[in-house]
């Protein structure tokens, strides 16, 4: 008989494990084992054969306390919210731990390839164009790639049609 084991609560209770040893209020450690916030949106995205496909995306800012949010996108179709949400909170303690002023985040959209390049484009149009606060913009990702300009791309046509 096995059990699926909930990657949110698993880092729930690693902070609960950690806090044992540490002299802080209990306030604190709330604060510390949920995120700041997690976006959800519907990205509608014309397809090559002129249709439109609904996705819907997500992304989890867990503390931007130490600096801007860092992580990227999780592309896999049994991703969790909850699982999401757990990997952004790993990544404020990963930057935490050497010292790198990050806080954590990641993001998913909830269908796997074969629409990557055009779901990517959407998700960080809607991203960058207000469905994040723009003070705590994350940093780009060194391996960003192709995909991170196309974003840029889209949201520059965007800006010139609507001028």
């Amino acid at each position: 008989m096995s059990t699926e084991v909930n990657p949110f609560e698993s880092l729930q209770e690693q902070i609960d494990d950690a806090a044992a040893y540490l002299e802080y209020s209990t306030d604190v450690l709330e604060r510390l084992k949920h995120p700041e916030r997690v976006l959800e949106t519907n990205l509608s995205v014309e397809m090559d054969d002129g249709s439109v496909e609904v996705f819907r995306a997500y992304r989890s800012q867990f503390n931007g306390d130490r600096g801007p949010y860092k992580g990227g996108i999780r592309y896999h179709p049994q991703v969790s919210r909850d699982e999401v949400k757990a990997l952004s909170g790993w990544m404020v303690y990963k930057c935490a731990a050497v010292n790198i002023p990050y806080g954590g985040g990641k993001g998913h959209p909830d269908r796997p390839p074969p629409v990557l390049r055009r779901r990517d484009r959407a998700h960080h149009t809607v991203v960058r164009e207000g469905t994040a606060p723009h003070h705590r913009r994350g940093p780009r990702h060194p391996r960003a790639g192709r995909q991170h300009r196309t974003a840029g791309d889209e949201l520059d046509q965007r800006h010139l049609r609507d001028a």
